[in-house]
This record gives C-alpha cells, sequence and structure tokens, in this order.
C-alpha cells in the first residue's frame, strides 16, 4: 500500500490481521468473515503481516549482520526456529541462536 502519513495504512493493516478492532463496521477475506479472530486464526485464512523491526544482532558484526540476513533469505537460518539441515544433511551441524551461528554450512561448530 502507497499512501501518505496518517492515510491510515497501518491501522487498516492492522484490523485486517486482528490486531485492533474496528469501532464498526465488518471485515471479510474471501467471502467469510474474520472480526473477532485472533491474529494466528488469520493467519491459517491467507492473511499475513510483519512488523518492521530494524535491530541488528548487537554481538555480531556489520559483515555478521548482512551474511545472517542472507542466510534468512536462502533459508539456511532463521531467528524463529533451530537452524535446519539442508537437503540431503550436507549440514553437520546446528545451532540454537543468532549468537550461535557464526559458522557457514561446511565450516566447523563454534559452540
Amino acid at each position: 500500500m502507497i499512501g501518505p502519513n496518517g492515510a491510515g495504512k497501518t491501522t487498516f493493516i492492522n484490523m485486517s490481521t486482528g490486531y485492533l478492532r474496528p469501532q464498526a463496521g465488518r471485515i471479510e477475506f474471501d467471502g467469510q468473515p474474520i472480526l473477532g479472530l485472533q491474529p494466528r486464526a488469520i493467519v491459517r485464512r491467507g492473511i499475513g503481516r510483519s512488523f518492521q523491526l530494524p535491530q541488528l544482532f548487537t554481538e555480531h558484526t556489520v559483515l555478521e549482520n548482512a551474511a545472517l540476513a542472507v542466510a534468512s533469505r536462502l533459508g539456511l537460518w532463521s531467528p524463529l526456529a533451530p537452524c535446519s539441515a539442508r537437503p540431503g544433511g550436507r549440514r553437520r551441524w546446528t545451532c540454537w541462536s543468532a549468537s550461535a551461528c557464526k559458522a557457514w554450512p561446511g565450516a566447523a561448530p563454534t559452540r
């Protein structure tokens, strides 16, 4: 969505995803009412959002922060779950937090 500050973009998203309840009216998705559903129930129906959190891992260098972003985009690392093995089991280690993810596939574990 595009619009000037104060146009209601965030309010629209917050109401559509269940984070804010409108004072009046209805909210439907695909012909079904979603008003009053929990955000996780709305996600299951196909509406999702992401929050802008421009935060860095302060224990890492700028290069390491950028590498974590690339790894996340490629599906090699997620801040929400343990690192998963790549297809074919080529990675022989796992990591459970951002600070433990300094090793890359083929490198020795750091913990």
